[in-house]
């Protein structure tokens, strides 16, 4: 993967971290990940709760096989149905993937500014260089989907570009994940008679 990202292969990053961003991410490693996710469940199953549906803003493919893992787990092991989604309507999958601070995320974050927090000031879009420079992976810590892939962007530029992003698409984009959340939560809950 840091290949595709244009790294070395003899190079450490953890989760977006990249030499040149600007605000480190705050990943979890995979063992903390889990740990946390594990004993939040068996807290919850210990509640009572019968069905536990876990939404993922987009971690990691690693962050993604263990919350399917451990939904998998907890779903053999108890009277829970545990399950996850990723909280983006695309259709995420090994040759999909979602990007990160790209075109999608940006207008995400753009519509929450604007009709979440009122603010207009979280999305500052002149901290990115002028449209004639191509925004790489590995200088702006800004990657699209095909940059979490086999077949990076070529040149490992961002082809979602964020500076194209607007709230509208972020909106557009927050509500149909929202009903396709709500679908899948219905339809869990419709399978074990609630």
């Amino acid at each position: 993967m840091l290949e595709s990202l244009g790294f070395g292969p003899d190079e450490w990053v953890i989760g977006m971290d990249f030499p040149t961003a600007i605000w480190n991410s705050h990943y979890y490693l995979e063992h903390h990940f889990a740990q946390l996710v594990a004993i939040t469940v068996e807290m919850l199953i210990r509640t009572g709760y019968r069905v536990i549906f876990m939404v993922n803003g987009h971690g990691a493919w690693n962050h993604r096989d263990t919350l399917e893992r451990l939904a998998r787990h907890y779903s053999h092991t108890t009277g829970a149905l545990v399950i996850w989604r990723m909280a983006f309507s695309l259709d995420v999958s090994e040759e999909v993937h979602v990007g990160h601070a790209d075109l999608e995320e940006t207008s995400l974050m753009m519509h929450f500014d604007k009709e979440v927090y009122g603010r207009g000031d979280i999305v500052d879009l002149g901290k990115l260089p002028s449209r004639e420079v191509p925004l790489r992976y590995r200088d702006f810590s800004v990657v699209d989907s095909a940059g979490f892939s086999r077949s990076p962007s070529p040149g490992r530029v961002v082809q979602t570009d964020p500076r194209d992003a607007t709230a509208e698409l972020g909106r557009k984009l927050f509500h149909g994940t929202v009903e396709m959340l709500v679908n899948a939560a219905a339809a869990a809950l419709r399978s074990r008679g609630i």
